[in-house]
């Protein structure tokens, strides 16, 4: 699979998580694959994990899922959307015909070497920043990875960095509530990630496309968005915040549409002003006749639209006062440099 230089990002990219809104069903995997990349997203990712190396048997479910299905443990629910390295070659499959990428969310060690041959990226979930071994694990591999930071420290963040500090990381906003509220977003901490000089994202857990929208005047180039594989899939474990089809589409164009407005950083006027520049900037005129070797003063100036780059700049006007001019002057005249002796 091919691997991604997010430096060279020009819009932005969309990752599609399907995570485990497959529901312990290939097939649906697979029409998400197909209806991602008709959503417009760039990428698709999965989660692979061994339920007993990820969770304790006695785990009550989490809040968000109380309501969907009849497993009173959070083991018994991992347990049925485990993915094999049969299928992830099967989805690797399903992403070149459909011309989007692959990525995996990795929870134990032992398959980070499998997945290096078909992921463009990895991905290291929030809860695991700090779950030391399979970082070093995955920094073993060149492949850029993508950090989300829900629940980090500033401290915790930075021993990820150290760890991956051979691999092109990129740093996601991310509030581990499932789903979040916008009053809830806390955006304001992508100044702490800015800090760290890398390519910037946001992981969306909610309902609504505003906190993406707002994410982007803070640098962010990557958004992650649970997403259900097609329109009848709804009683899974991630529906409470997770985008059909219809609905990623519709946040993918708002955000591509939000984008162009960042545009760039001031310093002059922009293109699209230069036509108004002339007509709403001010030049300066004579408002009086003057003859010859009188003096320039304050009040002989009008400042008048449009504006006549051959003027004198505004800006400079105050180093003309009290010098001679050279010849007669009429009334509204252009003030220009060589009317003057030097």
């Amino acid at each position: 699979m091919e691997t991604i230089n997010f430096e060279k990002l020009k819009k932005p990219y969309f990752i599609a998580e399907i995570g485990g809104n497959h529901a312990g069903e290939k097939k649906f995997a697979l029409e998400g694959i197909k209806n991602a990349k008709k959503s417009g997203a760039d990428c698709v990712k999965f989660q692979m994990y061994r339920a007993e190396d990820l969770i304790i048997k006695t785990m009550p479910v989490m809040q968000h899922v109380k309501s969907i299905g009849k497993e009173k443990f959070q083991f018994e629910r991992f347990k049925k959307l485990e993915i094999n390295e049969n299928d992830i070659k099967d989805y690797y499959k399903a992403c070149r015909k459909a011309k989007i990428h692959l990525s995996v969310t990795p929870f134990y060690e032992d398959c980070i070497k499998f997945l290096s041959n078909y992921v463009s990226f990895f991905k290291i979930a929030s809860g695991d920043i700090n779950y030391f071994p399979l970082i070093e694990k995955i920094s073993n591999f060149k492949k850029p990875v993508v950090v989300s930071t829900g629940m980090s420290s500033e401290k915790e963040i930075k021993e990820t960095l150290k760890i991956l500090k051979n691999n092109q990381v990129i740093l996601l906003h991310c509030v581990s509530c499932y789903p979040t509220y916008e009053k809830d977003l806390n955006l304001k901490s992508f100044e702490m990630l800015k800090k760290f000089n890398k390519i910037l994202g946001f992981s969306d857990h909610t309902k609504g496309v505003s906190g993406a929208v707002m994410s982007l005047s803070y640098g962010a180039m990557v958004f992650e968005k649970h997403f259900l594989p097609n329109m009848k899939v709804k009683k899974v474990g991630d529906f409470k915040l997770s985008l059909n089809p219809n609905e990623l589409k519709e946040y993918i164009e708002t955000i591509n549409h939000s984008f162009l407005s960042i545009g760039q950083r001031r310093n002059g006027y922009f293109k699209n002003e230069k036509i108004f520049f002339k007509t709403l900037r001010r030049s300066p005129y004579f408002n009086l006749s003057k003859k010859k070797n009188d003096k320039l003063y304050l009040k002989d100036i009008s400042f008048l639209r449009p504006f006549d780059k051959k003027g004198i700049d505004i800006n400079e006007i105050k180093n003309y006062f009290k010098k001679t001019l050279k010849k007669p002057i009429n009334k509204n005249q252009l003030l220009k440099k060589d009317q003057f002796k030097t």
